[in-house]
């Protein structure tokens, strides 16, 4: 199905060798299911199940209406009773956020000899060329990485035991889910009613979210460059720039002071820092117009045939990432829009990046004071700083390559700290779902935002020392001090009203924590929370045993 850039069964793209940087590698992975995985696991989800049922046999008779209803029903339930079944052998969201485990390379020959029932060899090669890129070689020496051995380890039995037809049957199904929302009002309306009742939002048709997330998701960088060209100025790059340098020397500063940590070990954290790629705005790659042009060459984009550009841009965009095989990595190639509002750590490209649409009102403000700025962008990138050292991000090494850097005695007291933040984080629950939250599964965020709220902080401190000017009041709270003005303005980044729907999918889902535990999470364990707000030790806020890593 990859000639509708569809993957059902099994995902095929390329991209960064994580033992290797400089390379990159074929990569063969789990799909991306109609749903997340609890939905088709936790009993608590048979109301929502009925409703994709239901969403199924509607949409077969609306796009077929020769379908008897018979006919759509005993199709609906045999296709999702495999999708149960997949889902099952799936990977759960916080395994596969841990790829410093998951990431394995085998030949293909190795590919054939564990897996005998699939000709890998032949799925590859027509990868490739249903991609559209003729000029890749590949042979059975060729080596590839796994990363999800488990489900494969268990998708061929279950394909064996599965009728051929019923397989044909979801991947129709998935197709049909996936693209009934470009298509005309009834079946968009249908998919579009149903994913409302999932997160509990508004039942009525809108035709342009649809818009506006195509447009985003296929034009990136024609929309980045936009955005970036009218909305982000150069006093705000001086600015981000400043903030960003001052961080970093911040963290530095933390790590050095860690006693736990051997001298060897601080060595290499500290050269990792220093080669430490930080992007903030826009890739300057796409600045250009000709690069810019490169990205959609040969796209034929008609103003009448919506569905069809869409596709397309699709498979322009598969070609570009399929083509980047047996080519150098090229780590200006940013993979995400400059108009994203979001901040992102790559550990295999060793580098953040900060779009400018985080670097806009509330997150930053040019006329605002330093603790408005530091206490919100300044956390954001202080958390991006720090996932190169949460659990998963410090087993990359200063070039971005997974390998074993740390000395075993640090990793021992690395993974102590970490677990108290396991404990910690799991003992906060959502009362009216009654559902804790997964302290494993979103253990790199807890890590990012405790140290990244540290190192934002000390920076601020040093900003006021070395600037006074910097400090400013806030109109009606001229009583609270400018430490108290930073902690609140962290906390304002994640005011939030969730309904009870999206906080359930979320605890599955989510590998950060609930935004209210994000906030009083980190603000636990840290002691100049607690001094510039006078919580008394053994409080709620401010207890006498705190979890710290950075």
């Amino acid at each position: 199905m990859r000639g509708v850039y569809l993957q059902p069964l099994v995902e095929l793209y390329v991209a960064k060798d994580l033992k290797d940087s400089t390379k990159y590698i074929i990569t063969i992975g789990q799909p991306t299911m109609n749903l997340a995985r609890h939905f088709y696991l936790d009993a608590k989800s048979e109301n929502l199940t009925r409703d994709y049922t239901e969403l199924y046999v509607k949409l077969l008779r609306v796009l077929n209406p020769s379908t008897p209803l018979a006919t759509a029903q005993a199709s609906a339930k045999r296709v999702i009773a495999f999708e149960r079944k997949l889902a099952n052998i799936t990977l759960t969201p916080g395994e596969l956020a841990d790829f410093g485990t998951i990431f394995k390379k085998f030949t293909i020959r190795d590919l054939h000899q564990r897996y005998t029932d699939f000709s890998w060899l032949d799925f590859i090669r027509a990868s490739f060329s249903v991609a559209g890129v003729r000029h890749v070689n590949i042979e059975e020496d060729k080596v590839v990485a796994l990363t999800a051995v488990s489900y494969f380890d268990n998708l061929f039995p279950l394909l064996k035991e599965t009728g051929l037809s019923i397989i044909q049957e979801y991947c129709g199904w998935t197709a049909i889910y996936a693209f009934s929302p470009l298509l005309s009002r009834r079946p968009a309306g249908l998919v579009q009613a149903f994913q409302a009742k999932k997160s509990g939002g508004s039942p009525g048709f809108e035709r342009f979210p649809t818009c506006i997330d195509a447009t985003t998701s296929l034009l990136p960088h024609s929309l980045g460059r936009m955005y970036y060209t009218s909305k982000f100025s150069a006093k705000s790059r001086v600015a981000v720039k400043s903030m960003i340098e001052r961080i970093v020397h911040a963290f530095k500063e933390i790590l050095l002071a860690k006693t736990w940590i051997s001298d060897k070990t601080k060595a290499k954290a500290i050269e990792k820092i220093r080669k430490l790629n930080i992007q903030a705005g826009s890739p300057a790659k796409y600045r250009n117009d000709t690069a810019l042009n490169e990205i959609y060459r040969g796209v034929n984009i008609t103003t009448d045939d919506f569905f069809h550009s869409y596709l397309a841009i699709l498979g322009r965009a598969d070609f570009n990432m399929m083509s980047k095989l047996r080519k150098p990595t090229d780590d200006a190639d940013w993979p995400y829009s400059a108009a994203t509002v979001n901040a992102f750590y790559s550990p295999s490209a060793a580098s953040i990046i900060i779009p400018a649409g985080i670097i806009q009102p509330p997150k930053f403000t040019m006329s605002a004071s330093a603790a408005i700025n530091y206490g919100a962008l300044g956390f954001i990138v202080g958390h991006e700083l720090t996932h190169g050292f949460d659990a998963d991000g410090r087993r990359y090494d200063a070039d971005g390559n997974l390998k074993q850097w740390w000395d075993d005695p640090d990793i021992l007291a690395f993974e102590a700290r970490a677990k108290c933040l396991v404990h910690q984080y799991g003992r906060y629950k959502d009362k009216e779902l009654n559902m804790y939250i997964n302290g494993n599964q979103t253990l790199d965020e807890n890590i990012a935002d405790n140290g990244g709220i540290a190192a934002a902080y000390s920076a601020f401190r040093k900003l006021l020392k070395d600037s006074p000017g910097q400090a400013k009041h806030l109109p009606g709270l001229w009583s609270m001090s400018q430490d108290q003005i930073f902690f609140l303005s962290f906390a304002q980044l994640w005011c939030n009203t969730d309904n009870a729907k999206i906080r359930y999918c979320r605890l599955h889902t989510d590998v950060h924590s609930q935004p209210r535990y994000r906030v009083t999470g980190t603000l636990q364990n840290n002691k100049d929370f607690a001094r510039a707000f006078n919580c008394p030790s053994g409080s709620y806020m401010n207890p006498r045993d705190k979890c710290v890593v950075w």
